[in-house]
């Protein structure tokens, strides 16, 4: 999940389109040293809280759905 490309709307979206998955993972944006754009350095990863609260959210259509 990256803050500037991915909206909770977004999330929530995926999470529709997948209803009945087994299981829907989220993973929160890691910035490294070596991106493919630059600029995605500076991007700050979501909060554990903000993490959880999509999660959450998503489990409305996806029971098992968690992040990492």
């Amino acid at each position: 999940v990256v803050p500037l490309l991915h909206s909770d709307e977004t999330i929530m979206e995926i999470a529709r389109y997948i209803t009945g998955a087994k299981k829907y993972v989220l993973q929160n944006f890691s910035p490294l040293e070596k991106t493919l754009e630059p600029s995605f350095q500076k991007i700050k990863p979501c909060s554990d809280e903000k993490m959880q609260e999509l999660s959450e959210k998503a489990k409305k259509y996806v029971p098992n759905c968690c992040w990492r």
